[in-house]
């Protein structure tokens, strides 16, 4: 779920880029089952451990392609550096929030994330980046907020996680906007994922320290698993970068509908949610939004 880079407007689509957004949103979607697995481990051990290992590939793999004099030149904006370092907080700010809704059983409400973060992304471009919005951009907010509402009347509480999810990955984007083309994506994952890092490993040795590390005291299955964190991390990134490639961003967006849907299913059967009326009524009212942003987004992709 990362912005897409620049690319002509009317990119060919083909089998390989649709293969690619598939792949993408299949990992993504099977995340919950994956950290679940990991939960003798808190959320914060899993977060640090995925941060410090997905810089660690980072690094081999600006070595490999030799990246690291664009890296340098990318680096000496304090600018993109400082819209780098923000988005690294807020995207590990992200993952913690998501693994806490699987290590809480909220896992419905980290689905009601995904599905509203479109919404809320283009909320922040109409409002923060005076971007253009139509009538019925803004029907599609109202009628998400009053699915929000009717959740909140639900539960007798704020989703205050699947909200917070969907506005710091919203955020996430904006930054990434801000950074524009002139920072290829694995150069900035580099440098925002470099930012975060130290910290990262501070509470590592912090954990290490207190006793309170479970990681090698699980067993070698889940130490396996959590090396995995890396590459069920980095995977869909690369994944991702081929499909933007190759797909217009209103298929490419339609296509990523599939990691909500994958999350909300898991959430229903594997970890047995509950899914009383009213959050049928909820999701029902925020699904009816999606498909009048869907035709909005649609209608503007047609007249450009």
């Amino acid at each position: 779920m990362t912005p897409a880079p620049c690319r002509s407007p009317h990119p060919r689509p083909d089998s390989r880029g649709i293969a690619a957004a598939v792949v993408t949103n299949l990992i993504w979607g099977a995340f919950p089952i994956y950290f679940s697995l990991l939960l003798p481990a808190g959320a914060g051990e899993i977060v640090a451990a995925r941060i410090v290992l997905s810089f660690a590939m980072l690094v081999l793999l600006a070595t490999i392609a030799r990246r690291w004099r664009r890296i340098a030149e990318a680096a000496r904006s304090p600018r993109t550096l400082l819209l780098l370092a923000g988005a690294g907080a807020v995207v590990a700010l992200n993952w913690l929030l998501y693994v806490t809704a699987i290590e809480v059983g909220r896992v419905l409400e980290a689905s009601l994330a995904y599905f509203i973060t479109p919404i809320i992304s283009a909320l922040l471009g109409s409002v923060l980046l005076r971007e253009r919005a139509s009538r019925l951009f803004w029907v599609s907010v109202g009628i998400a907020g009053g699915g929000v509402l009717v959740l909140i009347a639900g539960y007798g509480q704020t989703p205050w996680i699947g909200l917070a999810m969907s506005v710091t990955f919203a955020i996430y984007g904006l930054l990434k906007r801000l950074v524009g083309p002139r920072v290829a994506p694995v150069d900035g994952l580099v440098l925002e994922t470099g930012a975060v890092a130290p910290f990262a490993i501070a509470f590592g040795f912090h954990l290490a320290a207190s006793g309170q590390l479970i990681t090698g005291s699980a067993g070698s299955a889940h130490a396996l698993l959590m090396l995995g964190l890396a590459v069920v991390s980095l995977a869909p990134f690369i994944t991702f970068g081929i499909a933007a490639a190759r797909l217009q961003l209103t298929r490419l967006g339609f296509i990523g509908y599939i990691t909500p849907m994958l999350v909300f299913v898991a959430g229903l059967t594997y970890f047995g949610e509950d899914m009383p009326l009213f959050r049928w009524i909820g999701f029902g009212v925020t699904w009816i939004a999606l498909a009048v942003f869907a035709v909005d987004t649609w209608r503007g992709t047609r007249r450009r």
